[in-house]
């Protein structure tokens, strides 16, 4: 019998876990796994736990939001564990999971996971700390974590649009300097900017569209966009297009594919790493880590 850890987040979502804890427990069973659960009590738990006791398992299965997927694998990766991963989407948004083609029917997504069947995709580290898929600065990324619970519980992806709107009160631009590798060479940008998000995503806060073009989740690049302070009502009304997933060619517009990206601010500015408080950063220093994450999913 395969030995496998089931950790989730029982405040995740609508805490769906719980409801489907006994029927994912019986698939778990007929693949043959022999499970421990772990239901997570507080920020960083899972983590602990990984580091504590991970290298017990033959695999490891999380559920929950993307920021429970972030921290379990950020461990796996501290303690230097190679294992294959499952993920059973069980937040309000689930970027990460829509990327992959996880369903939202969690013993679907556990019989996807007990096929065994692996999929490499790209990570990426800011500053030598590791994320999954985005990482980003400026107005509304910070709506998926200082946005209330019960609200998310109640409203789903609806409550991060509410709330964000607070955000078009106190939009402001911050000096930067942005430097990348693209096509083989290297380019620089500079000047006020409004918004830079890094990603690995077919959408970021569950808006699909954002991240760019031909997204390849295993292509060992990052997209990027950097979006310039706006000069008028004309670039204003690009920004809006761009922000509902709509092609837009503008020069307040930078979109790319890199490997590698550093940014430096005048003073230090706060950053949303998939979906959480990342920390302010001064400086920042974002590589790809291309195929380190073997997750199991659809090929």
């Amino acid at each position: 019998m395969k030995k496998v850890l089931f950790i989730f987040n029982p405040f995740s979502g609508r805490r769906k876990v719980q409801e489907n804890l006994p029927e994912l427990l019986r698939v778990f069973s007929e693949a043959a796994w022999d499970v421990r659960v772990y239901p997570t009590k507080a920020p960083l738990d899972g983590r602990d736990f990984v580091l504590r006791c991970g290298g017990e398992y033959e695999c490891i299965v999380c559920a929950g939001g993307d920021g429970t997927l972030n921290e379990i694998s950020g461990a796996m990766v501290e303690a230097n564990l190679p294992l294959p991963l499952g993920y059973i989407p069980a937040g309000s948004t689930n970027d990460f999971g829509r990327s992959v083609d996880l369903p939202a029917d969690m013993p679907a997504c556990a019989r996807i996971i007990t096929s065994g069947r692996e999929r490499r995709v790209d990570t990426g580290t800011i500053n030598g700390r590791h994320f999954i898929y985005v990482a980003a600065f400026g107005p509304f990324t910070g709506v998926t974590y200082t946005t209330p619970q019960k609200l998310k519980n109640l409203l789903g992806h609806g409550a991060y649009v509410l709330w964000g709107v607070r955000d078009i009160l106190s939009l402001r631009s911050v000096p930067l300097r942005a430097a990348w590798a693209e096509d083989g060479g290297e380019k620089s940008a500079s000047g006020e900017f409004l918004f830079g998000m890094v990603s690995n995503s077919l959408s970021v806060g569950g808006f699909r569209g954002i991240t760019g073009k031909d997204v390849d989740l295993g292509d060992g690049r990052f997209e990027a966009t950097l979006i310039r302070k706006p000069r008028g009502f004309g670039d204003w009304k690009d920004i809006l297009s761009f922000a509902f997933g709509r092609e837009v060619a503008s020069p307040q517009l930078l979109r790319f594919k890199t490997d590698r990206i550093s940014l430096r601010f005048e003073s230090p500015v706060s950053f949303t790493i998939d979906g959480e408080r990342g920390g302010n950063f001064e400086s920042a220093d974002i590589r790809n880590k291309a195929g380190t994450l073997r997750l199991l999913a659809r090929p």
